[in-house]
């Protein structure tokens, strides 16, 4: 079968799911290892054949071949076709390890059925937002426009990100907002869901704040964090798949990149400022209703 090309940007972007999918096998690897020699009863060998079985299952291979032996399609729309097929074996997965998780285990290899438990769940997050990016990219996503106002979007928001915002020991918080706009609700959801995962993950003790700042003709909505600021560089790429400043977080900046795909959808545009070269300041202008 002839080699396709997948479109360069996607390359970018599908590149921190090698990573966390060689997270994955190696703590699988181990937790295998660490029970070597190890008397297991009957369902904790079934689980972890389990995990195993979803990880190594053919149907992802044979998919990636039907869409790749579709004429015509883009790498983007190969992509958006395989999400389906691979999300499958991926939630099986998910669901074989946490319920290793919880089975009772030596302490030692408790740790490691948890590791794997948490490479599993950030694989399942990037590839989400990989599978996003490919429908936006190969045109299969369509806003639903409708007059919302944006106190509903801050607090679903907000309430989504409460959790992590607690375990770094920071306070989150919306500035309440009487704007009105005309926009699709989930994907202006997920726009700042991306701005907020972001800045949970790199803000100080300082914390994290989401509001509106109404301007002729629309709307500029922000995500403020203190903090060290960003240069020049940093702010550039803030957006682009590979950029320096977000490779160590849990999503290697998908979240940013997911975000800048939607801005145009919506009829948006996103950046990032560091006034003063503190903190910094993730932006996304709004038409006006």
């Amino acid at each position: 079968m002839p080699e396709r090309q997948i479109a360069p940007g996607l390359a970018g972007v599908a590149r921190p799911l090698l990573g966390a999918a060689g997270v994955l096998c190696v703590a699988a690897g181990a937790f295998a290892e660490s029970l070597s020699g190890a008397v297991l009863n009957g369902t904790a060998a079934l689980l972890l054949a389990g995990v195993w079985w979803a990880w190594r299952t053919p149907a992802a291979t044979q998919a990636a071949h039907s869409a790749a032996a579709s004429a015509g399609e883009t790498g983007a729309a190969f992509v958006a076709s395989m999400a389906h097929d691979l999300r499958q074996p991926l939630q099986a997965a998910g669901l074989f390890a946490a319920t290793l998780a919880a089975h009772p285990l030596p302490d030692a290899s408790r740790k490691l059925a948890q590791g794997l438990e948490t490479a599993t769940t950030q694989l399942s997050t990037q590839f989400e937002a990989v599978f996003a990016i490919a429908r936006i990219d190969s045109g299969r996503t369509a806003p639903a426009f409708a007059h919302v106002g944006l106190e509903t979007v801050f607090a679903q928001v907000v309430a989504q990100r409460l959790e992590d915002a607690h375990a770094r020991e920071l306070h989150l918080r919306h500035v309440a907002s009487r704007c009105v706009l005309r926009t699709d609700v989930a994907l202006l959801t997920r726009l700042l869901d991306g701005f907020l995962s972001y800045a949970i993950a790199t803000a100080p003790a300082s914390g994290v704040v989401l509001g509106c700042r109404p301007r002729t003709g629309g709307v500029f909505v922000e995500v403020w964090r203190g903090g060290e600021g960003l240069d020049a560089d940093a702010l550039g790429g803030l957006f682009a798949p590979g950029s320096r400043v977000t490779q160590a977080l849990d999503d290697h900046g998908l979240g940013l990149v997911l975000a800048a795909r939607i801005a145009p959808l919506l009829g948006a545009r996103v950046d990032a400022r560091s006034p003063g070269g503190r903190g910094s300041v993730l932006r996304c202008w709004l038409p006006s209703a």
